[in-house]
This record gives C-alpha cells, structure tokens and sequence, in this order.
C-alpha cells in the first residue's frame, strides 16, 4: 500500500534534516562543501522576516524531501522563482515525493509564472525528472561570485579573512624540486576540475502551463 505523502512548511524540527539534505544535494551536483547554511540557518530561515522558503515533504511524520526556494525579478516575466535545492531520501525516490514538493509549490505561487534553477550536467536523474514539466533551457553559463569577504575580529581590530599560504620549504636537490612542480600541477588541476563542475546549465520552467 502507497503512503500518503505529506509536503508542509519546515519547522524547527526539520533543521537537521535540511542542513543535511543540503550536504547531500551539494554533493550530487559537484558544489564545494560549505557550512553556511549550518551556521545561519536559525537566523536566515527561522526567525520573523525568513531569508528563503523552504518545503519539507513527509511520510508517516518522517522528513524524506525539501525544497528550497526564493522569489526574485525577473525582466521578461516579472516575479519569479529561484529553486536553489531540491532533494528526495533515496529510500523514497519513485515514491511522488518531487512531484508533491512541486505541486504544493505551485498551488501556493499560482501568481507566479516562472520557475528557475541550476542543475549540474552530470545530475542526470534531475535532467530526466524536468522533461516532464516541458524544461525550457537557456543557452546561459551560471556563474556566482563573493561580492564581501567575511570579516574576523582579532586582538580588537576587525580585519578582512585572506587566504591563508603557507610558504614551501626550501628545496635544495634536483628531484625535490621536481616533486614541488608535480604537486603543484595537481593541486592546478583539482582547482580547474572544480570550476568545471560549477560551470552549470540552467534551466527555465514554465510549471504553470496547462
């Protein structure tokens, strides 16, 4: 017998649950590991003016999928929405979690038309999931960058946070010298990996069409 799905606004109770569906999502997609939303998520989503949505989806008062999203403007077609997460357990999957995220998404934005968001080129099942919504992808590079560097205080003064580097040791024989530059090169080459993976398609969703 098919349980019934339940999709709700996230409560306190859910927090551990998002910040770990985040890790998982940001794996899935090749983004680099960060604990934002660990450190902000009281501040950001729980408290009085809310930074961001988020849905949470359930089965028998167990958290097994969420959403989360945000509205902003856009040019062509006026509000929007931006869906910058989206992840189902994988002991629920082909259960009709994504589609009721959806669903109660859009029966609560029906004034809404657009519906954005980011997919890595390798996440395969979620590329196959949008074709049924009719996906429109754009022919668009997603790129971010940090406008502000956090700041630390220390010894009383508040200074920007740099990158630390650490000075190699010097190298005094031939064959060091040539481990040094192999290192190096890799370390290049993971970097340069990386921004690939970032380098995103984004795609456009008309959900609202019949």
């Amino acid at each position: 017998m098919k349980k019934e799905v339940i999709v709700k606004h996230a409560e306190r109770r859910h927090k551990n649950f998002i910040i770990e569906s985040n890790k998982k999502s940001n794996m899935l997609n090749c983004i680099p590991e960060s604990k934002y939303l660990e450190k902000n998520i009281e501040k950001d989503y729980f408290c009085f003016n809310p930074k961001f949505s988020c849905l949470v989806a359930e089965i028998d008062s167990v958290p097994v999928g969420m959403i989360i999203y945000s509205k902003y403007y856009w040019p062509n077609d006026g509000e929007a929405i931006w869906i910058s997460q989206i992840y189902v357990d994988k002991k629920y999957r082909k259960c009709g979690v994504f589609f009721k995220l959806i669903s109660k998404l859009r029966k609560e934005n029906r004034n809404i038309r657009i519906i954005t968001f980011a997919a890595n080129r390798g996440n395969l099942r979620i590329q196959k999931i949008i074709k049924m919504y009719k996906v429109k992808p754009l022919n668009l590079k997603f790129y971010y960058k940090i406008l502000n560097k956090p700041k630390i205080k220390k010894c009383g003064i508040i200074k920007d946070v740099v990158e630390e580097v650490k000075a190699e040791p010097v190298v005094e024989k031939k064959e060091e010298v040539q481990e040094v530059k192999v290192e190096v090169k890799e370390k290049t080459l993971q970097k340069n990996e990386v921004v690939d993976k970032i380098d995103t398609m984004e795609g456009q969703l008309n959900l609202f069409e019949e």
